[in-house]
């Protein structure tokens, strides 16, 4: 499996982000107490691989988070401790945006005898304003178009793969500077196939200007988009926690009862054209009362299955969190019938059917 051959075994290693990763070496031998740290930027650009590899550079002993409040707590009780064999610890909190317990969070950074470290794409969406304010933020970029292009060239010369400069740049221009799609799209490439993403923005990102009144960045986003009745489920599961009071609430799920009326109309009718009055129904409607605050946007109820039987397995073995894997389904799925790359998963025979049946599941929960 491509992912686990030429995954870093260093920082050294890594592609990128060099001065990034020295500032967190710096940060951690100079840490005091109620200081932390946070990592934003892209997925696949290396945020959490880089702490990983700096715990074992450094000789720390690493502490990950859970999405479980009770787990948090633990986490916390944790915090005051030793660690085994006289190590020091680093306490890292993945996804630190979808962390729904933001006192408990606060007050480990605040009481905490080790460093704190969080991940996030942004650092306002943690959505801890005097935390973060207080916090050394680290920014990620993805990896160049250039040494992403290089990599995949020694790659494929090291396994043998055929290529063109033109599949290649195809490759790089999908991946979006994130390694780990590109070295899964490879994989794909030396089994001959070759797959294009749908669209070039993932669902965080998209509901972002959505709930935000930013219509001419929304518009554009959802016509690279395919997905609509994923968004329709996730816009869904996140207007409660946009709007103020009953009657924004309201107004908003009335705009979205139009929208599943149009939805329904396309499915039933096959009539395409109305998708353009579905996509107003979000642009126009849902942007029209919105709460001028940052939100952190929780999947579907409809997702939690995929999340613990299959997207757990997925971010252990890609080093994303739950919510990270979900971004890599569509594609993994293309590997259910590779024996060898679902055992590198850890994927049992359930794990495999519930893969395979990653499409109707979503859309139907």
């Amino acid at each position: 499996m491509l992912l686990q051959k030429y995954e870093p075994k260093s920082t050294r290693q890594m592609m990128g982000n060099a001065t990034q990763i020295k500032e967190i070496s710096n940060w951690l031998r100079e840490w005091k107490k109620g200081s932390s740290l946070i990592l934003c930027g892209p997925s696949g650009s290396g945020k959490s691989l880089a702490i990983k590899l700096l715990a074992k550079e450094l000789h720390y002993e690493l502490v990950e988070n859970t999405f479980d409040e009770n787990d948090l707590k633990n986490l916390l009780n944790a915090s005051a401790e030793g660690s085994v064999f006289l190590k020091k610890k680093l306490i890292l909190l993945e996804d630190a945006d979808t962390i729904r317990a933001k006192p408990l969070v606060s007050k480990l950074v605040e009481n905490s005898m080790h460093p704190v470290v969080m991940v996030a794409e942004s650092p306002y969406g943690i959505g801890m304003p005097a935390l973060v304010k207080m916090s050394k933020i680290v920014r990620f970029g993805g990896i160049d178009d250039k040494t992403m292009e290089r990599f995949l060239i020694y790659v494929c010369g090291k396994e043998n793969i055929r290529y063109d400069n033109r599949l290649i740049r195809l490759m790089v221009k999908s991946a979006r500077g994130d390694v780990r799609a590109a070295l899964l799209d490879l994989q794909l490439v030396s089994y001959g196939i070759f797959v294009t993403r749908d669209h070039s923005y993932n669902i965080f990102e998209i509901l972002k200007p959505i709930f935000a009144g930013d219509r001419e960045n929304a518009r554009k986003m959802l016509n690279a988009w395919t997905e609509f009745d994923d968004l329709f489920f996730w816009v869904c599961e996140n207007i409660q926690k946009e709007y103020r009071n009953a009657e924004e609430i309201a107004n908003a799920y009335d705009y979205l009862s139009k929208a599943d009326v149009i939805r329904s109309r396309i499915l039933r009718r096959q009539s395409w054209g109305l998708q353009k009055y579905f996509m107003d129904m979000f642009v126009y409607g849902l942007s029209a009362r919105k709460r001028a605050s940052i939100a952190t946007y929780l999947p579907p109820q409809r997702f939690k299955k995929m999340d613990e039987s299959v997207s757990e397995k997925i971010g252990r073995a890609l080093h994303v969190s739950k919510k990270g894997a979900i971004q890599y389904l569509d594609i993994i799925k293309k590997f259910a019938d590779d024996e060898e790359f679902c055992r590198a998963l850890g994927f049992d025979e359930n794990d495999v059917e519930v893969l395979r049946s990653f499409n109707n599941y979503s859309k139907t929960g």
